[in-house]
C-alpha cells in the first residue's frame, strides 16, 4: 500500500495540531475555566446564600464563569451555551440550563422553584467538555416545610 506524499503531509499537520492542543491543555496554557461569585437567593430577596428555603420557593442562582486567555494573560468571560445547573438531593430533581445574562459578560443565571420534597439539596455546576478543564462547583441548602406564620390562614 502506497500513499501519496500529499496524504502523508496532511496527516502530519493533523497530528501536530492535535499534539499542540493536548500540550496546551495539559500544561495549562489554554482551556482553563473557573467559577467565581457563586450565589443563590429567593427571587426578589436581598439575602444571598441563605441556609434554607421553603418548599415551592422560587430561587435564582448566579455564577460567573471565566476562561484563561493565553495571549493576553487575563481571565475573560466564558462564552458557551451548554453549561447546566443541577438541584440534587440523591438524584437530580432539576437540571436547568444556565443562561448568559449578556454577551461577553461572565454572569450566568438560572431560575426555578424548589421541589415539594424536604431535605438537604445541592446546587451543582459540573462542566466537563473536551479541550477544557473540568469545573465542579457545589453549594448546599435545606428545603423545609413552611413555618406556622408563613402558611395562609383560612377563616
Amino acid at each position: 500500500f502506497f500513499f501519496s506524499s500529499r496524504r502523508r503531509h496532511t496527516r502530519c499537520r493533523e497530528v501536530s495540531w492535535a499534539r499542540r492542543c493536548v500540550q496546551e491543555t495539559d500544561f495549562g496554557e489554554s482551556g482553563i475555566i473557573r467559577a467565581d461569585k457563586v450565589l443563590h437567593k429567593k427571587v426578589g430577596g436581598i439575602e444571598n446564600n441563605p441556609n434554607e428555603y421553603g418548599i415551592k420557593t422560587p430561587i435564582e442562582y448566579h455564577v460567573e464563569l471565566y476562561e484563561w486567555e493565553k495571549n493576553s494573560g487575563k481571565w475573560i468571560a466564558f462564552n458557551d451555551a451548554d453549561a447546566q445547573l443541577e438541584f440534587v438531593m440523591i438524584d437530580p430533581y432539576y437540571r436547568v440550563s444556565l443562561i448568559q445574562a449578556e454577551k461577553n459578560k461572565p454572569d450566568y443565571f438560572a431560575t426555578f422553584k424548589t421541589p415539594d420534597k424536604l431535605g438537604v439539596f445541592h446546587f451543582k455546576v459540573n462542566y466537563t467538555r473536551k479541550g477544557y478543564t473540568s469545573l465542579d462547583v457545589s453549594t448546599k441548602a435545606v428545603v423545609r416545610q413552611p413555618h406556622y406564620d408563613e402558611m395562609p390562614r383560612f377563616m
